[in-house]
């Protein structure tokens, strides 16, 4: 057991079987003494319904979803290429496969008996426009482990803070979100290249200037080099202060990870018992119709006993008048 391989399994599970199954991952994990791992498991976190159903899309749909990554990464090329024609054609195609697959996502709800609001239709189809937006969304949509749906501005990078329950799984299907032909030189106005070289340049500097200071202590005398050192060697300023505010936030956040964990048991075991009693209340609902019917027909039996009861009364009455009448003449003529 590891925790890409078990995310990959939980997260290909309906909703209302995630946290049961997670809790049960974790608990095993903890019988083989991998506390670590058991961690881990207990913090993934259950996906948004949106985060879900893009999920079920690249597990059973993933042919559409493939096309969509790559029709994504043509987009971005003809973009960086400053192509217009491309862009415009590219763009009515985006319009009608994100409508395609939006209506995809409800009929594959429906089949795994799963109702989808208008609102979690349009975050899927938010979610889907940020993969063909972002390189860096794409890949995180293809590992399959979404936990919540994404969104894209156009201009800057998706954040994908948070969005992925394992972030170390992202990155296999990059073939599929990459552009699909070769890069730009470092000119490019492309986001993606641009950030490349800018963040090389930047080492660049850094080195130079290391370089530089190198040579500088090279040629000042030796006792003059010792002071440095061991100012380095002093605590920052401010570092204690920085190092308890880390422990302190540390610990709420342990706190708040706890008080999740046991929020979601306390919310399956509430979901669990309002299954139960929905399904006890409509047990008794069809055990009180039955005896509804069954008291209608009590009542008219009732009804019709008393009617003959009625009658057997003035029978009785009329009979003891014909005694009476009967025992009257028995003795006149005795």
């Amino acid at each position: 057991m590891d925790l890409t391989t078990t995310a990959e399994e939980l997260y290909s599970l309906l909703p209302g079987d995630f946290t049961a199954t997670r809790n049960a991952k974790a608990k095993e994990a903890n019988q083989s003494e991998d506390k670590d791992l058991g961690k881990q498991i207990r913090g993934l976190p259950k996906p948004s319904m949106a985060a879900w159903l893009v999920n079920m899309l690249v597990r059973r749909r993933a042919e559409e979803i493939d096309g969509l990554l790559e029709l994504g990464a043509s987009l971005r090329q003809a973009q960086e290429d400053l192509d217009q024609k491309q862009l415009r054609e590219l763009g009515g195609q985006r319009h009608e496969l994100l409508s395609a697959l939006v209506e995809q996502a409800r009929s594959l709800a429906d089949d795994l008996d799963q109702n989808v609001s208008d609102a979690v239709a349009d975050d899927v189809e938010q979610t889907l426009h940020a993969a063909m937006a972002d390189v860096d969304a794409a890949n995180a949509i293809a590992s399959g482990l979404l936990t919540r749906a994404l969104a894209s501005t156009g201009w800057e990078p998706v954040d994908l803070e948070g969005a992925v329950a394992v972030p170390n799984a992202v990155g296999q299907f990059a073939a599929a979100a990459a552009p699909s032909q070769p890069p730009k030189s470092k000119g490019s106005s492309s986001s993606k290249t641009a950030k490349g070289p800018a963040k090389n340049k930047k080492t660049t500097v850094r080195k130079t200037a290391k370089d530089e200071d190198a040579t500088e202590t090279a040629e000042e005398p030796e006792e003059d080099v010792k002071e440095p050192e061991e100012e380095s060697d002093a605590e920052p300023a401010g570092a204690r202060e920085a190092k308890s505010d880390l422990e302190e936030a540390e610990q709420h956040l342990e706190e708040a990870e706890s008080r999740q964990h046991s929020l979601e048991e306390q919310l399956e075991e509430a979901d669990s018992r309002q299954e139960k009693l929905a399904a006890e209340i409509a047990k008794l609902t069809k055990r009180l119709e039955e005896l509804e019917g069954e008291r209608k027909e009590v009542d008219g039996e009732v009804d019709r006993l008393e009617s003959d009861q009625d009658d057997a009364v003035h029978a009785a009455k009329d009979a003891r008048r014909a005694a009476r009448r009967a025992r009257r003449r028995v003795k006149e003529l005795s």
